[in-house]
């Protein structure tokens, strides 16, 4: 996430009930986006569902609306209630954003599992109620909260709750290898 560089993320619109809204309805000014603390307008390009019938939702931001150091776009159903109103805040600010990505090393299953990257920290904890997105496997673009970190040598992730939700395990085959980031911002 670059200050004036078009960033395109992927996210999953809650439905009422707490699940993934699948194939979720979006329409013109169901997003909107504050640069830099400015009034909401609507986003230049409507997010889309992509893949087509999916829980993934990619946002793409232009590099005029990635102009300023923090970011907010609010989401919400305009049409009525299919989803989950949601904010998501991006800093672009440089000294503040660590390149937090690495690979999948040893799986315990798809709640736990150790990571491989060179900016991780070691500090047990560091990353609790953080977006985990995997960006390869079978998991892609599928987010997740972070429950516990442990840091040290191993850098293990839990992730615990309801399968359904998003502090749940995921729901495909975690393999060493795969790739993710780690995203400030979780509910």
């Amino acid at each position: 996430m670059r200050k004036n560089q078009a960033y395109t993320f992927y996210t999953a619109l809650l439905g009422s009930g707490g699940e993934f809204q699948v194939n979720p309805t979006l329409a013109a000014g169901d997003f909107k986006i504050s640069i830099g603390g400015a009034n909401y307008v609507n986003l230049t390009t409507l997010p889309v569902v992509e893949p087509a019938g999916s829980i993934s939702v990619k946002v793409s931001l232009t590099a005029d609306e990635m102009n300023a150091d923090k970011i907010s776009i609010h989401a919400k159903d305009v049409a009525g209630g299919e989803w989950v109103e949601t904010v998501f805040t991006i800093e672009t600010d440089e000294a503040n954003v660590t390149d937090l990505r690495g690979t999948v090393n040893q799986v315990t299953d798809t709640g736990i599992f150790s990571l491989n990257g060179d900016f991780l920290s070691d500090t047990a904890g560091a990353y609790m109620n953080m977006w985990f997105v995997f960006t390869s496997g079978m998991n892609r673009c599928i987010p997740r909260v972070i429950t516990a970190y442990t840091g040290g040598a191993n850098k293990f992730v839990r992730f615990t709750g309801d399968n359904n939700t998003l502090r749940g395990p995921f729901p495909n085959t975690v393999a060493p290898g795969d790739e993710f980031m780690i995203l400030a911002g979780a509910p």
